[in-house]
């Protein structure tokens, strides 16, 4: 995304944030750079504005000096964890403004789910989609619990909310059953029960 900062020369521009993981909301420690250009960071027609550091609770502090020219500008965070990809964080701001674009919330984490299943009829059960699970095919009978996990993102919370999504399918049946179980920030576990 891009972030269109308009001004002159003699114009002062402050951009302030925090960047935290999604889930349990920790700090994320970035490397920030600041770009101007309407081309992707670091791309031909870009010029780089500074490197800048996120401090150890997560804020950032950008304040602009009298040598930045140009209309559109993008922040590139780069987390310096290894645990993740870079991103970039749209604003707008006027000139001789301060803004404060607010937490940024972000990363990845590992979800893990304790299921039970309890055979209670002729039925077999297989998981369509149920993360990454040694055996997703179960036949009549069969009363175990396993765990299956997956990777979650920023952007999978902002589409999912607090639940752990999956579907499964009885032979008894022709359709889908979706369960979403609930999960507790900031805990990466859950379990859920389910009658076949």
């Amino acid at each position: 995304m891009l972030c269109s900062c308009k001004k002159n020369s003699s114009a002062n521009i402050e951009i302030q944030g925090r960047v935290l993981n999604f889930w349990d909301k920790s700090p994320i420690p970035c490397q920030i750079q600041l770009w101007v250009g309407s081309s992707t960071p670091g791309s031909k027609g870009t010029t780089n504005y500074g490197n800048y550091m996120t401090n150890a609770d997560g804020t950032f502090d950008i304040k602009s000096n009298t040598q930045w020219m140009g209309t559109d500008y993008t922040l590139l965070f780069i987390p310096t964890d290894g645990n993740q990809s870079q991103f970039t964080e749209g604003c707008s701001v006027s000139n001789n403004k301060n803004l404060n674009i607010g937490d940024i919330l972000t990363g990845m984490i590992n979800v893990s789910c304790n299921i039970k299943i309890n055979s209670v009829s002729s039925a077999s059960i297989n998981f369509i989609n149920v993360g990454s699970t040694p055996q997703t095919n179960f036949p009549a009978g069969t009363s175990t619990v396993f765990t299956a996990s997956f990777a979650y993102s920023a952007s999978g919370y902002q589409a999912l909310g607090n639940f752990y999504p999956f579907k499964y399918r009885i032979s008894s049946s022709t359709v889908d059953s979706t369960i979403m179980v609930p999960l507790l920030p900031p805990a990466v576990t859950c379990s859920v029960t389910i009658n076949y």
